[in-house]
């Protein structure tokens, strides 16, 4: 027994142990920027001065071997500007330019202010995305770029609010557990069947026990949010793609049948329909004039309105004729607000 545990001993503290684990350390402390010289002297290391320089030596010649780059400090004494760190390059950093990676951070924190991502611990990926951009072969350039490249759009003023409640349903649609809610400040069970995300907004697709139909809930008017232990059968005939596939928003018309919506269009809204694919089903005729006629095959136009109405008269409704006398409704309504 003694023998054994000498033996061990023996592996644990002999030299290519040794390089092994401070090949590891470095990888490990790619995302902070690398190791310092005093780094090295941990629990598990066991070393002098001397015998680390000639194994950081050493590893400096296999990793040129290998075709993988290991940074040497800089001279001159560690300070938070020179910290000195030794840094063993990860190999795929060879093929990651300073443009790919600014893009790939600003997506990142993009993603970050959703509710989704703050109901998620910060990935690897993200994470280090993140570490990257500190090391100095990225850093001047993204910090200029951040200075020129700006995203605006509207954000959730209640993101935690609702991320809380993305994580119940998803704890819930993936464990197959009947969800109770309050809604309309009425209590509904229902089994969750898919989830879905439309102007910014998050919607839960499910069985409604109490109405026995498929009902969609907007997240951020549900309350009360409780996850039972009761399971519930997910049927296996139910498609959330197939379920949504001729909405336009979360608005769905139960009949199973659709109907024709064409638009004229021009100006920028033209553009924007050459573009942009707004709906799967989205067919563009281009006029003489340099419009477009846009044919849609959906179950619904009432999801639609919002839509038309924010390209004002660049925007009109051919047919059907039941959406045109919507609309006009609601321009007569708007016009009699500003008469005065």
């Amino acid at each position: 027994m003694d023998q054994a545990k000498q033996k061990r001993g023996r592996l644990k503290d002999s030299p290519s142990k040794r390089m092994a684990r401070m090949m590891f350390q470095l990888f490990h402390s790619f995302p902070e920027g690398g190791m310092t010289f005093e780094d090295f002297f941990d629990e598990n290391c066991q070393v002098d001065s001397r015998q680390v320089q000639r194994m950081i030596k050493e590893l400096k010649e296999i990793s040129e071997e290998a075709g993988v780059t290991f940074h040497s400090p800089g001279p001159g004494r560690q300070s938070k500007s020179n910290p000195r760190r030794f840094l063993l390059e990860p190999p795929f950093l060879a093929h990651m330019n300073e443009q790919r990676l600014f893009w790939l951070s600003l997506m990142l924190e993009r993603m970050e202010k959703r509710p989704m991502a703050k109901s998620q611990e910060r990935n690897e990926n993200g994470w280090m995305l993140y570490h990257l951009l500190q090391i100095q072969k990225f850093n001047e350039y993204t910090e200029k770029m951040k200075k020129r490249i700006l995203y605006f759009e509207p954000q959730q003023k209640n993101s935690s609010d609702i991320s809380s409640k993305l994580d119940l349903c998803t704890k819930a649609l993936g464990q197959e557990l009947i969800m109770r809610i309050r809604y309309n400040n009425r209590i509904r069970r229902i089994h969750p069947l898919g989830l879905f995300n439309r102007d910014e907004r998050w919607y839960l697709v499910a069985y409604c026990l109490n109405k026995k139909e498929e009902r969609i809930f907007r997240l951020d008017r549900m309350k009360d949010l409780e996850v039972s232990n009761e399971p519930f059968v997910y049927p296996e005939n139910f498609s959330l793609v197939q379920h949504l596939e001729n909405t336009w928003s979360a608005m769905i018309n139960r009949s199973g049948k659709t109907i024709t919506v064409r638009i004229h269009a021009e100006g920028t809204a033209a553009e924007d329909l050459r573009n942009i694919q707004y709906h799967h089903s989205q067919q563009l005729e281009d006029n003489i004039d340099g419009s477009v006629t846009a044919t849609f095959n959906v179950d619904t136009w009432e999801g639609m309105i919002s839509w038309v109405l924010r390209w004002g008269a660049l925007i009109e409704v051919l047919e059907p004729l039941s959406f045109r006398e919507r609309l006009r409704e609601i321009a007569e309504a708007m016009a009699g607000k500003y008469r005065e």
